[in-house]
């Protein structure tokens, strides 16, 4: 099945119908344009405060190491658009799923997985930020 286009402001207007509370409709519309382009180049996210406030490394082209064009740039992005209480109900639903993840692996750490994701070690102190 193809994909339907779908625009920016339908973007929001689904994130909205489905109960996300996004605080700056503006910003999270920019945010959304320079994110979810279709064709994304690298390091096209946009480095983000979050970012440095995570302590996150930077490589030789001045760009964060992971966040960038990656999972965790999406756990970014949704702590940067969503509401503190959206995000506050999305976080421990990720939080769950990563918990579920850890217990059906054997023979590789989650750990790794996150790693491969994106994902620092000090990632859950995004909730916090």
């Amino acid at each position: 099945m193809d994909k339907i286009f779908c625009t920016v402001d339908s973007q929001l207007h689904k994130l909205k119908s489905r109960g996300m509370i996004i605080s700056d409709s503006r910003r999270a519309k920019r945010i959304i344009e320079k994110s979810f382009r279709y064709n994304l180049k690298p390091n096209s996210i946009p480095t983000m405060p979050l970012h440095k406030m995570m302590n996150i490394p930077i490589n030789a082209g001045n760009n964060p190491v992971c966040g960038k064009n990656d999972l965790f740039a999406i756990v970014i992005i949704f702590r940067i658009i969503l509401s503190k209480s959206s995000f506050n109900k999305f976080f421990p639903a990720l939080q769950e799923q990563i918990q579920i993840l850890s217990h059906n692996l054997s023979t590789i750490s989650v750990d790794m997985v996150l790693s491969q994701m994106g994902f620092p070690l000090n990632w859950q102190e995004i909730q916090s930020l």
